[in-house]
Protein backbone atom coordinates (compact mmCIF):
# COMPACT_ATOMS: atom_id res chain seq x y z
CA UNK A 1 0.00 0.00 0.00
CA UNK A 2 1.22 3.32 -0.91
CA UNK A 3 1.43 6.46 1.35
CA UNK A 4 1.85 9.55 0.20
CA UNK A 5 2.82 12.48 2.39
CA UNK A 6 2.51 15.66 1.89
CA UNK A 7 4.85 18.37 2.64
CA UNK A 8 3.69 21.23 5.29
CA UNK A 9 3.15 23.98 1.94
CA UNK A 10 1.25 21.03 0.39
CA UNK A 11 -1.54 20.98 3.42
CA UNK A 12 -5.39 22.09 2.94
CA UNK A 13 -7.15 23.75 -0.36
CA UNK A 14 -5.88 26.29 -2.79
CA UNK A 15 -7.80 29.73 -3.57
CA UNK A 16 -8.81 28.40 -6.73
CA UNK A 17 -10.70 24.99 -5.23
CA UNK A 18 -12.42 27.05 -2.30
CA UNK A 19 -14.24 29.92 -4.99
CA UNK A 20 -14.66 26.84 -7.60
CA UNK A 21 -17.40 25.41 -4.24
CA UNK A 22 -18.34 29.00 -3.35
CA UNK A 23 -19.23 29.30 -7.02
CA UNK A 24 -21.08 26.01 -6.82
CA UNK A 25 -23.16 26.67 -3.87
CA UNK A 26 -23.87 29.80 -4.96
CA UNK A 27 -25.19 28.44 -8.29
CA UNK A 28 -27.49 26.13 -6.18
CA UNK A 29 -28.93 28.33 -3.84
CA UNK A 30 -29.87 30.73 -6.77
CA UNK A 31 -32.36 28.07 -7.98
CA UNK A 32 -33.14 26.56 -4.99
CA UNK A 33 -33.90 29.66 -2.45
CA UNK A 34 -36.74 30.96 -4.35
CA UNK A 35 -38.61 27.23 -4.79
CA UNK A 36 -38.53 26.57 -0.88
CA UNK A 37 -39.44 30.49 -0.24
CA UNK A 38 -42.66 29.74 -2.72
CA UNK A 39 -43.22 26.60 -1.02
CA UNK A 40 -43.55 27.97 2.53
CA UNK A 41 -46.13 30.77 1.39
CA UNK A 42 -48.12 28.13 -0.52
CA UNK A 43 -47.96 26.09 2.79
CA UNK A 44 -48.99 29.46 4.71
CA UNK A 45 -51.89 29.75 2.69
CA UNK A 46 -52.74 26.24 2.88
CA UNK A 47 -52.67 26.38 6.73
CA UNK A 48 -55.03 29.44 6.76
CA UNK A 49 -57.64 28.06 4.36
CA UNK A 50 -57.45 25.19 7.03
CA UNK A 51 -57.70 27.36 9.83
CA UNK A 52 -61.07 29.07 8.30
CA UNK A 53 -62.68 25.53 7.23
CA UNK A 54 -62.28 24.67 10.45
CA UNK A 55 -63.44 27.70 12.20
CA UNK A 56 -66.72 27.47 10.27
CA UNK A 57 -67.40 23.80 10.94
CA UNK A 58 -66.19 24.25 14.43
CA UNK A 59 -69.33 27.23 14.76
CA UNK A 60 -72.03 25.16 13.06
CA UNK A 61 -71.03 22.54 15.28
CA UNK A 62 -71.12 24.72 18.30
CA UNK A 63 -74.56 25.29 16.65
CA UNK A 64 -76.03 22.17 16.46
CA UNK A 65 -74.28 21.19 20.02
CA UNK A 66 -75.46 23.94 22.60
CA UNK A 67 -78.60 24.75 20.55
CA UNK A 68 -77.50 28.36 20.23
CA UNK A 69 -77.25 30.34 17.36
CA UNK A 70 -73.42 31.11 16.14
CA UNK A 71 -72.26 33.88 13.72
CA UNK A 72 -68.85 33.94 12.13
CA UNK A 73 -68.36 37.53 10.66
CA UNK A 74 -65.34 39.01 8.62
CA UNK A 75 -63.63 41.96 8.41
CA UNK A 76 -63.47 42.28 4.38
CA UNK A 77 -60.28 42.78 3.02
CA UNK A 78 -58.22 42.31 5.62
CA UNK A 79 -56.57 39.11 8.19
CA UNK A 80 -59.49 38.75 11.09
CA UNK A 81 -62.48 37.44 11.88
CA UNK A 82 -64.94 37.46 14.94
CA UNK A 83 -66.77 34.34 16.52
CA UNK A 84 -69.97 35.15 18.47
CA UNK A 85 -72.77 33.26 20.04
CA UNK A 86 -76.31 34.27 21.00
CA UNK A 87 -78.61 31.79 23.08
CA UNK A 88 -81.79 34.36 22.61
CA UNK A 89 -81.99 34.00 19.04
CA UNK A 90 -79.80 36.92 18.06
CA UNK A 91 -80.85 39.59 20.50
CA UNK A 92 -77.36 39.84 22.17
CA UNK A 93 -74.49 38.23 21.25
CA UNK A 94 -71.06 36.96 23.27
CA UNK A 95 -67.83 36.92 21.85
CA UNK A 96 -66.50 33.16 21.48
CA UNK A 97 -62.75 33.10 22.81
CA UNK A 98 -60.06 35.49 21.47
CA UNK A 99 -61.41 37.70 18.89
CA UNK A 100 -61.17 38.71 16.46
CA UNK A 101 -58.71 35.23 15.13
CA UNK A 102 -55.71 36.54 12.74
CA UNK A 103 -55.17 34.31 9.64
CA UNK A 104 -51.66 34.73 7.67
CA UNK A 105 -53.37 35.09 4.41
CA UNK A 106 -56.32 38.00 2.90
CA UNK A 107 -60.02 36.74 3.32
CA UNK A 108 -62.73 38.65 0.99
CA UNK A 109 -66.14 37.61 0.17
CA UNK A 110 -66.57 36.82 -3.49
CA UNK A 111 -69.99 38.32 -5.10
CA UNK A 112 -72.85 36.04 -5.45
CA UNK A 113 -74.08 35.53 -8.63
CA UNK A 114 -77.88 36.48 -6.90
CA UNK A 115 -76.71 39.33 -4.69
CA UNK A 116 -74.31 41.98 -5.76
CA UNK A 117 -72.27 41.79 -2.73
CA UNK A 118 -71.97 39.46 0.18
CA UNK A 119 -73.30 41.74 3.09
CA UNK A 120 -74.09 41.63 7.28
CA UNK A 121 -76.77 39.11 7.49
CA UNK A 122 -76.95 40.00 11.30
CA UNK A 123 -78.43 44.15 11.48
CA UNK A 124 -77.54 44.20 15.55
CA UNK A 125 -75.15 46.89 15.55
CA UNK A 126 -72.47 44.32 16.92
CA UNK A 127 -69.65 44.81 14.74
CA UNK A 128 -70.98 47.04 11.87
CA UNK A 129 -71.24 45.97 8.99
CA UNK A 130 -69.24 42.96 8.80
CA UNK A 131 -70.09 40.05 6.07
CA UNK A 132 -70.92 37.04 8.20
CA UNK A 133 -72.54 33.51 8.40
CA UNK A 134 -74.89 32.68 11.13
CA UNK A 135 -75.73 29.01 11.84
CA UNK A 136 -78.61 28.32 13.44
CA UNK A 137 -79.36 25.69 16.32
CA UNK A 138 -80.71 23.55 13.55
CA UNK A 139 -77.07 23.79 11.55
CA UNK A 140 -78.63 25.31 8.93
CA UNK A 141 -76.51 29.04 7.73
CA UNK A 142 -78.04 32.06 6.86
CA UNK A 143 -75.95 33.40 4.24
CA UNK A 144 -77.29 35.93 1.29
CA UNK A 145 -77.87 34.31 -1.81
CA UNK A 146 -78.03 30.75 -0.78
CA UNK A 147 -74.33 30.54 -0.77
CA UNK A 148 -71.24 32.60 0.71
CA UNK A 149 -68.87 32.41 -1.28
CA UNK A 150 -65.37 33.66 -0.16
CA UNK A 151 -61.58 33.54 -0.51
CA UNK A 152 -58.27 33.50 1.01
CA UNK A 153 -55.60 34.99 -0.75
CA UNK A 154 -52.34 35.25 -0.69
CA UNK A 155 -50.60 38.67 -0.98
CA UNK A 156 -48.05 36.77 -2.44
CA UNK A 157 -48.59 36.41 -6.73
CA UNK A 158 -45.57 34.13 -7.86
CA UNK A 159 -46.59 30.89 -5.90
CA UNK A 160 -48.94 28.26 -8.37
CA UNK A 161 -52.30 28.99 -6.68
CA UNK A 162 -52.82 31.60 -4.77
CA UNK A 163 -56.21 31.80 -4.13
CA UNK A 164 -58.63 29.09 -2.33
CA UNK A 165 -62.37 29.21 -2.44
CA UNK A 166 -64.56 28.30 0.35
CA UNK A 167 -68.35 27.85 0.14
CA UNK A 168 -70.95 27.86 2.87
CA UNK A 169 -74.12 26.30 2.02
CA UNK A 170 -78.09 26.86 3.30
CA UNK A 171 -77.69 23.67 4.52
CA UNK A 172 -74.82 24.60 6.91
CA UNK A 173 -72.33 22.55 4.70
CA UNK A 174 -68.60 24.05 4.19
CA UNK A 175 -66.87 23.37 1.47
CA UNK A 176 -63.26 24.24 0.94
CA UNK A 177 -61.44 24.05 -2.69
Amino acid sequence: MMNIRRSATQRGYSLTELLVVVTIIGFLSLFTVPGFINMYRARKLKVSLTKVANDLRGARQRAVTNSSTVRVAYAENRREYYILESTNEGTSWTVLGANPRSIEETVYFESDSSASKFTDTVDDGTLGELPDVVFLRTGVARVPGGLGKFAIKSSHDNIGKNTYTISVRTTGMVLSE
